[in-house]
């Protein structure tokens, strides 16, 4: 079973390649597919052997992924680690759906595509589509700092005045990836933008925009010892949002400033034999920004910027373990995240910080392969963790409040937090295309609607891939 395949015209690379274990690449199965695809396996004349196609949404969380298993590496590298395409080529991966329940607004959101094509031996280039991944689609209304655009509208209404809901999330988002292999490593890179712009004149004038920018770089290559692989990558980006509405001769102006964020991820996957693989990894991202605005357009008046920012720290250490027939992939890591706030208004301000920390936070997942077209998984995801929140008030008071809590980052299958510890999997394979999909754990708590009354969801993610 394969679980590392960095491709290289070298013989160098070759060589090193052989002495780690080989890529085990997961396939996916929607939910209406799912019988359809099982009959379909019984009546086809040539069942092909078994291997993995890349990887899927539903895979990492099914693997105990929160909702991605950081020590993992399939085709979802490539969305952290540009250089990761140089493995996945000739492929269209994506995420189907996920279960209503799990996020506001619906999980048709989270749908997305990516595809990569073998351009040469030593040039891949990809296009991913609606992978939404900028701070600006972050879906949290109960945290300003976490989620720009709820608060960015929460202004325009009460502010300015130009009504709630105006600014909604970038749509489409659009991702052109590039990976080169050049001697024994893969260099990677990507740029993503989205976006969209409104305007309206008339009575009165209206114009809306919201931009986000993102550039990856990434390589994967050999390191000392010899026996390790090197996966690095670094992010920069920078959203913008403007709004003004002009009514009577009055303007009012509303921005957000700065929107830059940076990130770096680095993993070392060290052989220690034919089955395990170690997989220590570190990674920082910080974002920030400030929100400027102008009331009424009267410039004596200017309302002082207010900022926010974000911050998060992560390092662990996970293992790979793999045979024929098993995987055995996760580890244990220490997470700190801190928001930040500090909202002004008029000659007034108050300071917020709310600061999260995760030890551990656990990831593990098991893989079996139950047959030559199907794989069972089973994992478990938690985090034991502390929040601190500070507030210091106009005043000068400081009120500080420490909780302990059980964090999680929204089940597929409708789990609260205190429920959703072990996560179930399926995936079933046909030929070059497959369908993996996370179970629904309803069914084995309360069963099936017509023994328990209850309406159950079969599958919270469903995803496919598609090699050619």
């Amino acid at each position: 079973m394969n679980l590392l395949l960095i491709p290289s015209s070298t013989d160098a690379h070759q060589h090193f390649l052989k002495t780690l274990p080989k890529p085990c690449k997961a396939r996916p199965i929607c939910k209406y597919f799912f019988i359809v695809a099982g009959l379909s396996i019984l009546t086809c004349s040539q069942v092909h052997a078994w291997q993995f196609y890349g990887g899927s949404s539903a895979r990492h969380i099914a693997l105990g992924g929160g909702p991605i298993n950081p020590y993992l590496r399939d085709v979802m590298r490539t969305h952290v680690n540009p250089a990761q395409l140089a493995s996945d080529s000739n492929a269209v991966w994506g995420d189907l759906g996920y279960l209503a329940t799990d996020v506001n607004n619906g999980g048709s959101r989270y749908q997305y595509l990516g595809t990569g094509i073998q351009v040469t031996d030593k040039l891949d280039v990809g296009l991913i589509l609606n992978k939404r991944e900028s701070p600006l689609y972050i879906v949290d209304p109960g945290s300003p700092a976490m989620d720009p655009i709820d608060e960015i509208n929460g202004y325009t209404a009460s502010v300015l005045g130009f009504g709630s809901g105006l600014f909604g999330r970038p749509m489409s988002p659009v991702e052109l990836v590039g990976a080169y292999r050049a001697a024994s490593s893969d260099f990677g890179a990507s740029l993503t933008y989205g976006g969209w712009k409104n305007t309206r004149s008339g009575t009165d004038n209206l114009e809306e925009s919201v931009r986000t920018l993102r550039l990856k770089l990434g390589i994967i290559a050999p390191s000392l010892p010899q026996s390790a692989l090197l996966d690095a990558s670094v992010i920069l980006g920078i959203n913008t949002v403007h709004g003004s509405y002009t009514s009577s001769g009055q303007t009012g102006t509303l921005s957000m400033d700065g929107g830059a964020e940076f990130g770096i991820d680095v993993r070392l996957e060290g052989k220690l034999n034919d089955r395990w693989t170690i997989v220590p990894r570190v990674r920082w991202y910080t974002f920030g920004w400030e929100l400027d605005q102008v009331n009424n357009g009267i410039p004596a008046y200017p309302n002082p910027s207010s900022e926010y920012g974000r911050d998060e720290f992560e390092v662990g250490i996970g293992e790979n373990y793999a045979t024929e027939k098993v995987l055995v992939v996760g580890g244990v890591s220490y997470q700190r995240i801190a928001l930040s706030s500090n909202y002004r208004s008029g000659s007034s301000q108050t300071k917020t910080t709310v600061t999260t920390e995760d030890l551990p936070n656990i990831n593990v997942g098991i893989e079996i392969r139950l047959g030559s077209w199907i794989v069972g998984r089973i994992g478990y995801f938690d985090r034991l963790a502390s929040t601190e929140t500070e507030t210091v008030s106009p005043s000068g008071q400081t009120t500080t409040t420490i909780s302990s809590e059980l964090p999680w980052y929204g089940d597929p299958n409708g789990f609260s937090a205190a429920q959703q510890r072990l996560t179930l999997g399926l995936g079933i394979i046909v030929a070059n295309v497959s369908l993996d999909g996370t179970v629904g754990e309803g069914y084995f708590l309360s069963g099936p609607w017509p023994l328990s009354g209850t309406s159950q969801q079969m599958f919270g993610v469903v995803s496919m891939n598609f090699h050619f």
